[in-house]
């Protein structure tokens, strides 16, 4: 299972707020300038797989999550956990426990929604 075998990437789990824990991927330089990488719906950081050695060998911090419910993150059995306005609440919270400093995001599908969720809110006073 990713990322067996790919010394390079390191995986953990975060608690959100909640008592919701996601697994998180890392690569590169923890000084790095950080890249968040979001799947769709019914995908996982699996997927971003490819992208963690040439983002990390460009200086890059490089983060991927298993949104809630997806991969190995926890699957709440609650149904409001999984619309796009709590997804883009559990990335901020993300966000903040991490301490990330105006990541870039990068999304696919559902993940481009919360990342075009979470920009358009940093640009709203």
């Amino acid at each position: 299972m990713f990322p067996a075998g790919a010394a390079h990437v390191r995986v953990r789990w975060l608690a959100l707020p909640g008592g919701v824990s996601i697994r998180v991927a890392e690569s590169g330089d923890a000084s790095g300038a950080p890249v968040l990488l979001l799947h769709g719906w019914g995908a996982s950081l699996y997927m971003w797989r490819d992208w963690f050695a040439p983002l990390a060998a460009a200086g890059r911090r490089v983060i991927a999550v298993d949104l809630p419910g997806h991969g190995l993150s926890d699957k709440p059995t609650d149904a409001g956990r999984y619309s796009l306005g709590r997804m883009v609440a559990s990335l901020r919270e993300l966000i903040e426990i991490e301490r990330f400093d105006a990541p870039r995001i990068i999304g696919q599908s559902m993940g481009g929604a919360i990342a075009l969720e979470l920009a358009l809110a940093r640009a709203i006073p």
